[in-house]
């Protein structure tokens, strides 16, 4: 809900009740969100990046 964004996620990404503007952006080879509250983010996480009720501004970039 509210805003929940894939941009090019590539083989298998994933997002599993992504509240409040989570966003993954070039997010390849399986990447997961399960829970991931307020403005979660991921930017090109690459291969098995996983955010599992990550709350309240958590975010990747590049992980």
């Amino acid at each position: 809900k509210y805003h929940t964004t894939i941009s090019g996620g590539k083989y298998h990404a994933d997002i599993s009740e992504g509240k409040y503007h989570t966003t993954i952006s070039g997010g390849k080879y399986h990447t997961t969100i399960s829970g991931g509250k307020y403005h979660t983010t991921i930017s090109g996480g690459k291969y098995h990046t996983t955010i599992s009720g990550g709350k309240y501004h958590t975010t990747i970039s590049g992980g």
